[in-house]
């Protein structure tokens, strides 16, 4: 008697499952090309006299940026990366200082980009960054590193692997759908080293109830007051190291490690001003504090950049 072969249900099940996951996966994501055109046509450059900065559009007629951007500032202007006309920002509608952001009301109509669930993202991840920065348009694709930033704003932000420009704080980071889940920060600012760093970003989830509560008037004009936790003030250091200023950047990284000394970033970036002004063993030994802060609290990427850094030396 000839046996039929033995059919397994669970196997069968199992492929179909995975099958299915795919299929939906791909149905999802965006070609990479309608990903940049969605972000460009979202994206601004901000000028102020701190430094420059990026931001984008979440509602026809405002805009967010890094709160360490506009705050203490006397002015700020924009433009517009889809056709490079400037425009006017007129003042901030609501504040985030906790999580570093803010939203500001301009002159122009903008098209928002759509906010996506950054308690999605995971490590390895891809992630795309449409920059706009001193005149140049840039589309980067990058990685998730970790689902955690630096340790004092670990719950605010996720790390980054992606080569962006100088001047690109605020700059949106997308996802495979095209909607953005995080605000980029600038981490290491560059020193002797032509590998990747490292960088950061605060999360989209945190920028939905911001961005309800910016449909408002102008609620402050210039120029803004206001403290800046340890994160943003290495942003805002990161700012002026950018702008040439490295007196005051050396001045806001050396507040951050005086109040925090396992600020292992601050460290890493007062050792680029140093470096800068040609003090050599002086920017050794804050690269060498700096991978210590990172051993002491387990951030092991971080100290094998470092490791890098020093060899370097």
């Amino acid at each position: 008697m000839k046996m039929k072969p033995r059919i397994n249900a669970g196997r069968h099940f199992t492929v179909l499952v995975i099958a299915l996951f795919c299929l939906a996966t791909l149905a999802h994501a965006m070609p990479e090309w309608q990903i940049e055109q969605r972000a460009l046509n979202g994206t601004v450059f901000v000028e102020t006299d701190i430094g420059d900065a990026n931001g984008f559009f979440v509602a026809p007629h405002r805009i967010v940026v890094p709160y360490h951007a506009i705050a203490g500032t006397s002015f700020a202007r924009g433009r517009n990366a889809a056709d490079g006309h400037w425009f006017q920002v007129a003042g901030v509608t609501a504040v985030d200082a906790d999580r570093n952001l803010a939203i500001l009301s301009v002159s122009i109509r903008g098209n928002p980009l759509p906010l996506g669930n950054s308690d999605d993202i995971r490590s390895g991840k891809d992630i795309y960054v449409q920059s706009y920065s001193r005149g140049e348009k840039s589309f980067t694709k990058g990685k998730v590193e970790d689902r955690k930033g630096r340790k004092f704003c670990e719950k605010v932000e996720f790390s980054i692997a992606v080569k962006v420009e100088p001047g690109s704080d605020g700059a949106p980071i997308l996802n495979v759908d095209g909607k953005v889940v995080g605000i980029f920060l600038r981490g290491l600012v560059k020193s002797e080293a032509t590998f990747p760093l490292l960088d950061f970003a605060i999360r989209s989830n945190f920028l939905k109830s911001l961005r309800d509560r910016g449909w408002g008037s102008v609620v402050q004009h210039f120029p803004l007051q206001g403290n800046l936790n340890l994160c943003a003030l290495i942003s805002r250091g990161n700012m002026k190291f950018e702008k040439g200023d490295y007196d005051a950047a050396y001045a806001d990284y050396s507040r951050v490690i005086s109040r925090n000394r396992d600020a292992a970033i601050a460290y890493s970036n007062r050792g680029s001003v140093r470096l800068k002004w040609g003090h050599t063993a002086e920017a050794a030994a804050d690269f060498r504090l700096a991978k210590g802060a990172a051993k002491r609290i387990n951030w092991s990427k971080l100290g094998r950049v470092l490791g890098k850094i020093i060899k370097i030396f």
